[in-house]
């Protein structure tokens, strides 16, 4: 595997991709391969989908396990990111054809795995799905070309009805000396967003060579740590922050469980769904089914469903997307991220703010945020924020239990409201 190099000024965009030299391979045209990866790439909710998801992202078809006598079904794995599983307790996976699936962590990936940040799900199923043909990261150059696809939506989007849809981009490859933290060895200049995370790097033969994980201009520098401990140079991190990361397939191939399915052996988990509501749907036509009598009061049923369902569905569209909060311990800084005209705008503060009361000031969209950070005391406490606005329109969530440092900020829409303040509880 070559090292990244810097060619060039540092902070000049990276130069574009290079046709890859395949020996026997065969090169397949953009159109071949979009069409293959559409095939293997799945959409990942994490939570529930009756009660509305925590996290939405990408995943990939990676291997399959035929019917046999004992296990009636197919049987799946997908995987993606450790940080697309997040810590939920229920896990579906929407197939290239619509169907959503019920799935469970695999029993042996999270101990495999260790702080990489890799994922492994599975799923059975009566239908047949493509599975992803296999390639090696090593076989790149740098500036070969490599696609990156998944479905673009907010991690941390409220509902499923996020209009996500299929993404392929085309970029080039930058390979790193040796790993960076949580595993990440493939840099590449494709144009990536929130959602994409877990889905497939694909080399010019169609071949899966990495697992995408990491956007470009991230509000820090932690991921350019290598996982050895060492940082990189300042003028490395200002190229790498050209380019999103992913982790070398080889790095799952070398943890993985040698017997993939050898402890998935439960036929129950079979459950597929059209729509979030197909199972109270499937309940209402055994009523109908069992009770045609009672029609009427059936009907009646059903129509009660139907708006429980519409009201459940009007209150995952109540609150709109603002920010997003980062709490950077180590360097006593507040990092906050919205988007502006399309455009991501990072207001950070300075360390030295925490001692003058100041605020952080911004308009976004026709409404005022200040963040508050004169209350502030880092030491060894964490810090937890808080929206406080005379009408409480506005809410603060947190991304991952397990790391108390990542808060999406909410505004209901409804709210004419036009000012919140973010302030910080020590605990």
């Amino acid at each position: 595997m070559q090292a990244l190099t810097l060619a060039g000024p540092v902070g000049k965009s990276p130069p574009t991709a290079q046709p890859i030299q395949l020996g026997t391979l065969t090169q397949l045209t953009e159109d071949e391969i979009r069409d293959r990866t559409r095939m293997i790439t799945v959409r990942v909710f994490s939570g529930d989908p009756q009660n509305g998801v925590e996290i939405s992202g990408s995943g990939i078809l990676l291997d399959r396990q035929d019917p046999t006598s004992d296990q009636p079904s197919y049987l799946y794995l997908v995987l993606s990111n450790a940080h697309v599983k997040s810590s939920a307790n229920e896990y579906y996976v929407q197939t290239p054809d619509g169907w959503l699936h019920k799935a469970l962590p695999h029993p042996e990936a999270k101990q495999k795995f260790g702080d990489n940040d890799l994922g492994l799900l599975w799923f059975s199923s009566g239908y047949h799905y493509e599975k992803a043909v296999i390639g090696k990261s090593s076989d790149l150059k740098t500036e070969d070309k490599v696609f990156v696809v998944g479905f673009p939506c907010e991690l941390t989007s409220p509902s499923m009805a996020c209009p996500a849809e299929f993404t392929f981009t085309s970029g080039a490859v930058y390979l790193i000396n040796k790993p960076l933290v949580n595993g990440y060895q493939l840099g590449y200049t494709n144009e990536t967003k929130e959602g994409m995370s877990g889905g497939a790097v694909m080399d010019v033969a169609g071949r899966l060579v990495g697992i995408n994980g990491r956007g470009k201009y991230p509000p820090g520098n932690r991921q350019y740590t290598f996982a050895d401990g060492s940082g990189s140079p300042p003028e490395v991190q200002n190229l790498m922050r050209y380019l999103a990361l992913g982790i070398p397939i080889e790095t799952y191939l070398t943890l993985a469980p040698k017997q993939l399915f050898a402890k998935i052996k439960s036929p129950t988990i079979e459950t597929t769904y059209t729509l979030r509501h197909q199972e109270q749907n499937n309940n209402l036509t055994l009523i109908i089914s069992g009770m045609t009598g009672i029609l009427i009061l059936t009907i009646l049923l059903g129509y009660l469903l139907w708006s429980k369902y519409k009201s459940r569905i009007r209150n995952e569209k109540t609150y709109q997307y603002l920010g997003q909060i980062f709490i950077d311990q180590s360097n006593q800084k507040v990092e906050f991220i919205v988007n502006e005209n399309n455009k991501t705008i990072l207001i950070s503060n300075k360390p030295q703010d925490n001692k003058y009361n100041r605020f952080i000031e911004r308009d976004i969209g026709g409404i005022k945020i200040l963040i508050d950070s004169s209350e502030i005391f880092w030491g060894n406490n964490r810090l937890k924020p808080k929206a406080t606005s005379f009408n409480k329109s506005f809410k603060l969530k947190l991304v991952d239990r397990q790391n108390p440092k990542h808060w999406i900020l909410y505004k209901k829409k409804e709210s004419q409201e036009d000012l919140v303040m973010i302030k910080f509880d020590n605990y």
